[in-house]
């Protein structure tokens, strides 16, 4: 058949209604499978984790299989993994290697022990929030969790990383959308029937196939190098291994990022059903004769800025005040809590973001 394509998301349901269809449901039918194709961490999400201190506690909201569960457990750090999938945390609980906490429960999840936790992360997972509050909500559910220090030599604030899928996706990229899908369509060609969509279905008919390459990233990092994240890096489809990131200081020069549609005039469609195409298990003649089945998943892709405008108000929503240079963090009162972005860019078609939380005057 076919492979096919991401359409535009037009929402016939109440938000959370909406979400446990196209959400929810979906990752509950193609579990077992989606599993088997998100197995490798990561780069700058496996160093997030390496660099936090020994014997602490964090969060992976939406956690999925549970895959950075290992990772985050070096050097006696625990986790809990949240997920909205049975299917999924059946995976990370079961896994030898993670035997992971886990807790079934939306992003917005708030019941938490207050301040529990020394650092979260939440990987491509904010993204299939369908409405801003709701990911407004996600933003500061994760926030909230985490526990208030004040900086000083001896305690560490509390971290926090977010990844998101960018509405402007690269060359080697096998997600046929955001600008790439725009600027396919606008030169007449049929987004995502290329040859190399093509030739992305599932090995034997047993492995699912979608439309992302959540993790062909990991082929694509082999060094880092610094590119603005007004202008995402090409990535020529023949040199895979490559990426960028860059980081932006919350006291850089430049000032706070501003949300913007791609300059060349691009259509902005950032609210998508992304296809993933499940193919019948090998077998009898019977299951031999069945069409795989499609399910739709939705997406919103994050232009740039738009993450980090959504992490920043979020926190303000919910009383922090947000560091934006060394003078105002110094400045603050000895019960101001506070959150701080420290370091943000995109890589391999995702948006992503590193901050930290505390209370009382910073030292930089």
């Amino acid at each position: 058949m076919p492979k096919p394509i991401p359409t535009p998301y037009s929402p016939l349901l109440p938000p959370g209604e909406a979400e446990r269809e196209s959400v929810h449901q979906v990752y509950e039918a193609i579990a077992p499978h989606f599993s088997l194709t998100r197995y490798k961490p990561w780069p700058l999400v496996s160093q997030f984790l390496a660099s936090l201190p020994p014997n602490t506690l964090g969060l992976d909201s939406g956690a999925g299989n549970g895959k950075y569960v290992p990772l985050a457990r070096e050097q006696g750090r625990e986790v809990v993994a949240l997920d909205m999938s049975w299917g999924l945390l059946s995976v990370a609980r079961g896994a030898i290697e993670t035997k992971a906490e886990c807790l079934r429960g939306e992003l917005g999840y708030d019941g938490w022990r207050a301040r529990v936790f020394d650092w979260a992360i939440s990987i491509a997972a904010i993204h299939h929030l369908s409405t801003p509050e709701r990911r407004a909500q996600g933003v500061k559910a994760l926030l909230n969790a985490l526990a208030l220090h004040r900086d000083t030599e001896d305690t560490p604030c509390s971290r926090f990383m977010i990844y998101v899928w960018a509405f402007e996706q690269g060359e080697g990229s096998k997600r046929k959308m955001g600008k790439r899908a725009a600027r396919e369509a606008r030169e007449g060609g049929r987004v995502g029937h290329s040859a190399e969509a093509q030739s992305d279905e599932g090995q034997g008919g047993t492995i699912a196939s979608g439309t992302d390459d959540t993790e062909g990233m990991t082929n694509r990092v082999k060094g880092l190098s610094t590119q603005s994240p007004s202008n995402p890096p090409t990535i020529d489809a023949k040199t895979t291994q490559q990426s960028a990131t860059t980081t932006h200081p919350a006291d850089s020069p430049a000032g706070p990022p501003v949300v913007a549609p791609p300059a060349d005039g691009t259509p902005v469609v950032q609210d998508v059903l992304v296809p993933w195409v499940l193919q019948p298990k090998p077998g009898t003649k019977e299951t031999q004769a069945e069409e795989p089945k499609v399910f739709h998943r939705y997406y919103h892709l994050f232009l740039r800025g738009e993450l980090r405008e959504l992490v920043e108000s979020a926190a303000r929503d919910d009383g922090y005040i947000v560091v934006a240079s060394p003078d105002q963090g110094a400045a603050l009162g000895p019960e101001d809590k506070w959150m701080k972005v420290v370091s943000e860019g995109w890589e391999a078609d995702n948006w992503w973001l590193e901050g930290l939380v505390g209370v009382g005057p910073t030292r930089g």
